[in-house]
């Protein structure tokens, strides 16, 4: 199956959308129905507060959070005792409650997907002993840890400015009743994937923050790279009435909040 996997990856990173279908339905992806599988764990635990402990990278991602030694190293090999089930089940809810408090359970579902696709397209084979599904279920617990950081606590480093990352608006532009905004932080990371997937991120212009990392791709990739909803639909495996009401929303937003930042002489 690894060798298979690994093949449909291949094909998806060349633009291949039914490969990329294939490979995020191998990993609990469906259309009408809650996530399942590999995605489905993460899912469940961030929208109904249902935790696998028995699940590798569930465990992974709970190391992420505790401070405690002993309890870093329970999760690792599954060695629970009352106390510590006590701790991660009230953090579960916590959560959960947080979470559903801050987003639907379509955004978030939209959102895990985004993260695994954008995992997909990461995905560089640098050994033979390694493949994609080693791979992804030894990384995307940081992912998902970055997701609930951003979403829940101001102090995320997402959201952290400083001179190089923040955003020198050049001009403005008026397309398609969108304010663009050009900056040269964009134009230096244009070469550069990291950086663009930082942006997305959330080191972007003020106007732009609160929109979630699903909406400002879908931003990035109508605005910017000029692709239109149905190309944009078609690489997410989403319907194009999806990207096209998450980003008239957006939009929407955008302008509201940068109407706001103007007002009070922010930008």
């Amino acid at each position: 199956m690894c060798q298979t996997i690994d093949s449909l990856v291949l094909q998806a990173k060349n633009g291949d959308s039914e490969a990329l279908e294939k490979v995020l339905v191998e990993y609990g992806y469906r259309y009408d129905k809650r996530l399942g599988k590999f995605l489905g764990n993460f899912y469940s635990l961030l929208v109904y507060g249902k935790l696998d402990l028995k699940d590798k990278p569930t465990r992974r991602l709970f190391q992420l959070f505790a401070t405690d030694n002993e309890v870093i190293e329970r999760l690792k090999y599954n060695l629970m005792n009352e106390s510590i089930y006590d701790s991660i089940y009230a953090f579960t809810d916590y959560l959960q409650h947080e979470m559903m408090n801050k987003l639907d359970r379509r955004q978030i579902k939209d959102d895990l997907v985004l993260m695994f696709i954008e995992k997909v397209h990461s995905y560089k084979k640098k050994s033979v002993k390694v493949n994609f599904d080693t791979y992804i279920s030894n990384s995307f617990h940081h992912d998902v840890f970055t997701y609930i950081q951003k979403t829940l606590f101001s102090e995320d480093i997402l959201w952290v400015e400083n001179d190089r990352l923040t955003d020198l608006i050049e001009n403005i532009a008026i397309e398609d009743d969108f304010t663009v905004f050009e900056d040269q932080y964009y134009k230096d990371m244009l070469n550069d994937d990291t950086l663009t997937i930082r942006w997305t991120n959330g080191h972007c212009h003020e106007a732009f923050k609160a929109l979630s990392v699903f909406d400002r791709n879908i931003l990035k990739l109508h605005y910017w790279d000029k692709l239109s909803d149905g190309t944009i639909a078609d690489m997410m495996c989403l319907h194009i009435n999806t990207i096209y009401t998450r980003r008239r929303k957006s939009v929407d937003l955008v302008q509201a909040e940068l109407a706001y930042l103007l007002k009070e002489s922010y930008v």
